[in-house]
């Protein structure tokens, strides 16, 4: 996940934890139907495909989505889906419209984690908070930075072995700017996250772990070992247009 110098100006300062008493938590993850997962993976496989055959993809998840699912489940699974079209938007250089859908995964999450602390609302509202830090203002990056390691953090206490919630928790010690970041702490988080058991790590966090220890490798110089990361991640996502554009 890249994120530029602005993202997280402020998230060396202390982050203070928003306290959950009076809601429920809730630690079980959304059972993700397989055509999120084929939706997904389409969006991640960018690099030759435009944005006009995405458009029917998304209108038909979400109709599958919205016909059978309802309650927090559908809102989750559809902020899911605005999250990856955010992103697939932000690769394409249409910032506006890739905000338009961070923002509205974001409303969807906050009225979830008004009744309830929710494992995947937390997360998902952090992930996207961390992609329109990228696109917006650094006003906007300053406010909400320090909301991203909190709200991943909350994802933490509620689903401790939840690799999604553990990678975004310490990417600032991976894409912060120096002084404010800290490599060595970052890709020992890396290490843990792809090489014990203490997290469940699916395709995409695997793919994540090794972009971003290629990202650190390329900050430090290390091109060849940079190649090496990378060329694994794209073994996940071959046609991903982020990796292919970081390559060194």
């Amino acid at each position: 996940m890249r994120f530029y110098t602005k993202t997280f100006l402020l998230t060396f300062l202390s982050i203070f934890c928003i306290s959950s008493f009076g809601f429920s938590q809730n630690s079980i993850t959304v059972n993700y139907p397989e055509s999120y997962y084929i939706f997904r993976d389409e969006t991640m496989n960018d690099v030759n495909k435009n944005l006009e055959y995405y458009t029917p993809l998304y209108n038909n998840i979400v109709s599958e989505i919205s016909r059978d699912f309802s309650g927090n489940e559908k809102e989750i699974i559809l902020a899911k889906i605005e999250y990856f079209m955010g992103r697939l938007y932000r690769n394409k250089k249409q910032n506006k419209d890739a905000e338009n859908f961070f923002n509205s995964a974001i409303e969807r999450c906050k009225k979830i984690l008004k009744k309830e602390n929710n494992v995947e609302a937390n997360l998902i509202q952090a992930e996207c908070i961390s992609q329109n830090c990228i696109i917006k203002s650094t006003a906007y990056a300053i406010s909400n930075g320090p909301k991203i390691k909190t709200l991943s953090q909350k994802a933490l206490d509620i689903d401790p072995a939840y690799g999604s919630a553990k990678y975004i928790n310490n990417s600032q010690n991976i894409f912060t700017p120096t002084p404010f970041n800290n490599y060595k702490e970052g890709v020992e988080c890396l290490d843990e996250l792809l090489f014990t058991d203490k997290y469940r790590m699916d395709k995409l966090d695997i793919y994540f772990a090794y972009s971003a220890k290629g990202y650190v490798c390329i900050q430090e110089r290390d091109f060849e070992k940079a190649r090496y990361w990378i060329d694994l991640a794209l073994e996940i996502y071959p046609e991903n247009q982020y990796l292919i554009e970081l390559r060194p």
